[in-house]
């Protein structure tokens, strides 16, 4: 509870099945995904004020630090991080 977690590629499978699990146990989760569609269909699907969605592919590793600090920004801190995207 309280906790602050990010998900790399949360918009299916295992990374979107971890994003709900943190949610319903209280925590604000972050989820990335390189597809808008998909962020924008969870969005509609899930509506929890405490899921944040950014759009982001990672393996455009010139954005890391932009990427991480607007998720910080958004959050405030960074509990918990789930590399979940695969490449």
């Amino acid at each position: 509870r309280g906790q602050n977690v990010l998900v790399t590629g949360g918009t299916s499978g295992i990374g979107l099945e971890i994003a709900k699990k943190f949610l319903s146990m209280g925590a604000k989760v972050a989820i990335t995904g390189r597809n808008i569609d998909k962020l924008n269909n969870i969005k509609k699907e899930i509506n929890n004020s405490n899921l944040i969605f950014v759009e982001w592919d990672i393996s455009k590793t010139n954005i890391i630090d932009e990427k991480v600090n607007e998720i910080i920004e958004k959050m405030g801190k960074i509990d918990i991080l789930v590399n979940n995207s695969g490449i």
